[in-house]
């Protein structure tokens, strides 16, 4: 479980602190650590928040909580293994729109990872 929340932490401060990493023209860059050894773009965040959501809903759901997205469930229904595919889904968008247009796209790619990571956050609350 505290892996899980600081993966989520993370994930969402790198998510949030992206627009930080800018080349001189302004497009978003490719995060590297001090040691060169982290290479994440936006939408690699995103698949990592995506995944920590996804978690933290099956363990929500093994709690005894429900989806609370209802254009979610209206799409999906309530069963976790089709609201994991419309997840793994909406990482294949993610990173077909980030192959197609780059760099332009990391911004909200960033933001909508960010978002994401708020909702696992969000998941493990509820727990």
């Amino acid at each position: 479980m505290r892996n899980l929340i600081l993966t989520a932490l993370l994930c969402s401060t790198l998510a949030a602190q992206a627009g930080g990493f800018t080349d001189s023209d302004g497009s978003l860059t490719e995060y590297v650590n001090q040691t060169g050894t982290l290479n994440l773009n936006a939408a690699d965040m995103f698949a990592a928040c995506k995944v920590a959501d996804l978690v933290t809903t099956k363990i929500a759901f093994n709690a005894g909580a429900v989806e609370g997205n209802s254009l979610l469930t209206s799409i999906v229904g309530t069963k976790f293994a089709a609201i994991a595919g419309f997840g793994l889904l909406s990482i294949y968008i993610v990173y077909q729109i980030h192959k197609h247009y780059g760099k332009k796209a990391d911004i909200g790619i960033a933001i909508a990872a960010g978002l994401t990571c708020g909702v696992a956050g969000h998941n493990l609350i509820v727990n």
